[in-house]
């Protein structure tokens, strides 16, 4: 048996078309900001209504496979979380984006060490064993020739763990090979995710959630977002939300926090308030975007 049924026996498939009959599909309202980071790479901050009526923030970001960019992973020694936003600071090179990626052991005096597999520069921090699964299973990487890459670990331990330069772990897949793969479970909350289009086009998205004014998604709110951006998806992966959930920009005067963290206490902060900064939760990894040159 694949890792990916034994997923699938752990977690079972329920209907996406019967999942958005009941939830309602995602309409987008407007886009309050559309930015080239670069050549190739678009970001947009827009205003999503949920079919139950609540307006949820999103971030998205595509990156052209053509893009003058590279994708790096950014963290520091097993057991030490940081911000995004110092994760970013601290990388080498010009950082143009930046979010929370891994799962890490986070709640009940756990030890901070990510649950899955993490790999910087082609040093293998932390990887899964063949049988664990949920969070150690499936995980975004990026190979030595630059590559971005969607895939579990058997395929990591059949034959990419050499082959890698970054990674690190996700959660659930929601589209795989194609296939639309909506798990049981998954409530509103703040979310994180990556995909890669058949196009070789990657997409990150971050939404904001449990505020007045962002209410969350659900798994079949990611898929539905990722469907409506016109892309034929090849591969979703579910990354770490919640409080983790963090979005950093490069602006005129440096890097800044453009999302709401859900710990923040007042949404109308911005991000180089010094108060709302220290509500983004410390985390074990960060995904970058970063100028080749």
């Amino acid at each position: 048996m694949s890792v990916y049924e034994k997923i699938i026996e752990q977690f079972p498939i329920v209907s996406y078309e019967e999942d958005r009959e009941r939830d309602g599909r995602l309409e987008k309202i407007y886009d309050k900001k559309v930015k080239n980071l670069a050549d190739g790479v678009v970001y947009k901050k827009s205003l999503y209504r949920k079919g139950n009526g609540q307006d949820v923030w999103c971030y998205i970001t595509e990156v052209s496979p053509k893009a003058n960019v590279s994708f790096a992973v950014s963290a520091g020694p097993l057991k030490k979380i940081a911000p995004v936003l110092s994760r970013a600071e601290e990388f080498d090179g010009n950082v143009l984006f930046a979010m929370n990626a891994g799962f890490f052991h986070f709640f009940n005096n756990g030890d901070r060490t990510p649950y899955g597999i993490q790999i910087v520069r082609g040093v293998v921090l932390a990887e899964p064993g063949r049988e664990r699964l949920d969070m150690s299973t499936f995980f975004f990487g990026v190979t030595k020739n630059g590559q971005a890459i969607i895939a579990d670990s058997d395929a990591y331990f059949d034959g990419l763990k050499n082959d890698l330069e970054y990674a690190v772990g996700g959660g659930l897949m929601l589209i795989k090979d194609g296939r639309i793969t909506l798990h049981q479970g998954g409530d509103q909350h703040p979310r994180t995710a990556v995909g890669i289009a058949k196009d070789g086009t990657v997409i990150l998205m971050c939404c904001d959630g449990r505020s007045e004014i962002s209410a969350g998604f659900t798994y079949g709110d990611i898929i539905d977002c990722y469907i409506n951006l016109g892309y034929e998806i090849e591969n979703l992966l579910n990354l770490d939300g919640g409080g983790s959930t963090t979005v950093v920009l490069r602006g005129e005067n440096g890097l800044f926090i453009d999302n709401i963290p859900c710990n923040a206490p007042n949404p109308e902060f911005v991000g180089t308030d010094k108060e709302f900064v220290s509500c983004a939760r410390p985390v074990s990894d960060t995904v970058l975007i970063v100028e080749k040159d």
